[in-house]
């Protein structure tokens, strides 16, 4: 999107129409819509909807922005409610999707309705290496003491222990696997905000999964 608005306003004005199947497919509030829809119209670009007609006057303005402001109430209530689903979802032990925990795989649980509920199992493979990592956290390989996370990295790697995606282990990757509470069967959810500030005990949901250590 950011692409195409830089293409547009470039200055060589070869572009004369934005079209869009409609308002609320394009923006998502009403003052990104009147800010990018007159940024547009000062290099002679017009905004048009598929779906909704506009007149190029005053009452097509008023018309659009009232629009703008609908559009944007509608994506708050569907965000609020897929949010309260969701939220019910973890509360019963079901998995959200997005990224599975390392040491995890997604699984079918039960069909609700048309709905496949999901639940997180064990990958075997992959929860070796997790006990492998706590190991030589707490008692280290058998011919050191206890190793940090850069070692155990460096101790992974040199064995051909390999990431999900077959990347070689890092420091980062290792600290995540070491704090992740998943592995002692407590995983949580909507524990943070967009901003990554973590939210309240009230707001977060801790539901059960399958242990990997103890």
């Amino acid at each position: 999107f950011e692409q195409m608005i830089e293409r547009v306003t470039d200055g060589t004005r070869t572009v004369d129409v934005v079209l869009v199947y409609s308002l609320s497919r394009a923006f998502r509030n009403a003052i990104d819509q009147e800010v990018t829809v007159q940024n547009l119209r000062k290099h002679r670009v017009e905004v048009i909807s598929q779906v909704e007609a506009f007149a190029p006057d005053a009452t097509g303005t008023i018309l659009r922005q009232f629009i703008g402001i609908v559009n944007e109430y509608q994506s708050h209530e569907i965000s609020r409610n897929t949010r309260r689903t969701m939220i019910e979802n973890a509360r019963r032990g079901y998995s959200n999707g997005g990224q599975i925990p390392f040491g995890y795989k997604s699984i079918d649980a039960e069909l609700i309705g048309h709905k496949q509920k999901k639940r997180l199992a064990v990958e075997l493979v992959e929860a070796e290496v997790v006990r492998t990592c706590f190991r030589l956290a707490i008692d280290g390989d058998g011919t050191s003491g206890p190793l940090g996370t850069k070692k155990i990295a460096m101790w992974l790697n040199a064995r051909g222990y390999r990431s999900r995606n077959g990347a070689l282990f890092g420091t980062g990757s290792v600290h995540e696997i070491l704090t992740r509470t998943a592995y002692i069967g407590e995983r949580e959810f909507n524990a943070a905000d967009k901003s990554g500030e973590r939210k309240s005990s009230q707001e977060i949901v801790t539901y059960q999964v399958p242990q990997i250590v103890d």
